[in-house]
């Protein structure tokens, strides 16, 4: 089996630029904020937090409803009354790399949105991840916890 690395580019804004617009938008991430600053973590393991995210599927009309729909199934929380507040805020060119050779195996997309629930506080939200989605936690953190929990977002652009 193939070892390969991950180069990832980030590309600021809200549309897909017309030359990377061949390759696959393969995930969809959504930064939910509480109205106090706190932002929504998930995990399988006590120990494996991220943001909330998963695959992008024919069935999403657009990236928002893939978020909306991701969200949803990893927290239990739903989103879908605020889509209009969700902000697309840029996205990773993703470009898979074998790691003897140096030859690009695979490029896609993965989209990065935003939302700040402005009038939900932390406290006041239910959240219920969905075991079927092996989703076993869900929380709302502080940043700082959140650095702590999430080791990708220290190395994120």
């Amino acid at each position: 089996m193939t070892e390969a690395i991950y180069k990832r580019d980030w590309v600021d804004g809200e549309k897909i630029l017309e030359e990377h617009k061949e390759y696959d938008v393969r995930q969809v991430t959504c930064f939910v904020f509480s109205s106090d600053n706190k932002l929504l973590l998930v995990a399988k393991e006590a120990d494996d937090w991220t943001i909330t995210a998963g695959h992008y599927e024919e069935k999403d009309k657009t990236f928002k409803d893939g978020v909306i729909r991701e969200v949803l199934e990893e927290s239990g929380l739903d989103i879908s009354k605020h889509k209009d507040n969700i902000d697309i805020f840029g996205y990773a060119l993703v470009t898979k790399i074998d790691k003897e050779s140096e030859k690009v195996l695979d490029r896609f997309i993965q989209m990065r949105m935003f939302l700040k629930l402005e009038d939900l506080k932390a406290e006041d939200i239910e959240l219920k991840p969905m075991e079927e989605f092996e989703i076993k936690y869900a929380q709302f953190c502080t940043i700082e916890e959140a650095f702590e929990k999430v080791k990708w977002l220290e190395q994120s652009d």
